[in-house]
């Protein structure tokens, strides 16, 4: 009996609840999106996942629907898991389009190599599946794009991969705050995709400025100090007058004693 793992792109037993052949196109899931998209099988998406299912929203109607891969490029959405596998609607009509379109333009030059199944990028599809491990953790409240009381850990744990895997894979489409993980919309993130610079810039650039100024003397600044002379104005210091001791600006000191020094002229 065929499955997710075993169906050939040729065969035309209607797996997946299609009740029809696909004249040699195989049927919804056999086609691989990445023979679509890339017309080969290196997945640039998914490519070093393995099987994943998780609930998300449909783009299309909003239902609730179950996102499925098994880490190959090969996607699909699901009503419901287990017999018949119905798949939905939506993804139903789109592939049908999708596969109308491929009989004429498969190998046409315009074909967007960078772009997903649905027309989506690679991380619109990776949004989707961090929201949709994000639904089934216990507690987590999923807004728009703000999924409260979750952490990196437990997304890490939920998906079943290391935090190093994900901060690699998915790092790029979220921040952490103290609410909880905020996911970036594709505005969001693209000014800081044309900012970014390498990791050790910053570092590097401060590291610079640091030589530089250890370069200077210690005693550069000391020297230029003593260098610049000091102007005294020893001509106009005060000094006390030798009679009423008053302290008279030396340049006055003799007309202050002529003229208005109480104690000489009393004499």
């Amino acid at each position: 009996m065929c499955n997710a793992w075993n169906h050939s792109p040729l065969c035309n037993c209607g797996w997946g609840g299609v009740d029809y052949g696909t004249q040699g196109y195989g049927n919804l899931l056999s086609l691989s999106l990445e023979n679509v998209i890339n017309c080969s099988r290196n997945s640039n998406i998914l490519k070093d996942e393995e099987a994943k299912t998780f609930p998300v929203s449909c783009p299309w109607c909003g239902t609730i629907v179950f996102y499925h891969t098994n880490g190959f490029g090969d996607s699909v959405y699901f009503d419901s898991l287990g017999y018949p596998w119905q798949i939905h609607e939506c993804f139903k009509r789109y592939w049908e389009n999708k596969k109308a379109l491929l009989k004429t333009n498969l190998n046409s030059p315009e074909i967007n190599h960078d772009s997903g199944f649905f027309g989506m990028t690679v991380n619109q599809q990776k949004r989707l599946i961090l929201v949709g491990a994000a639904r089934k953790i216990p507690n987590v409240i999923v807004g728009e794009f703000l999924i409260y009381r979750m952490t990196e850990e437990s997304l890490a744990k939920q998906m079943t991969i290391s935090m190093q895997h994900l901060r690699n894979i998915y790092g790029h489409l979220y921040i952490t705050e103290t609410a909880g993980i905020k996911i970036l919309s594709d505005e969001e993130l693209e000014p800081i995709v044309k900012s970014k610079v390498k990791p050790n810039t910053i570092i590097n650039q401060q590291r610079v400025v640091s030589l530089v100024r250890s370069e200077v003397k210690p005693n550069t600044i000391t020297n230029q100090q003593q260098v610049v002379p000091i102007k005294s104005n020893q001509k106009n210091k005060r000094i006390p007058c030798p009679y009423c001791k008053r302290n008279i600006r030396s340049d006055r000191l003799k007309k202050h004693i002529k003229n208005k020094c109480v104690v000489k002229n009393s004499r």
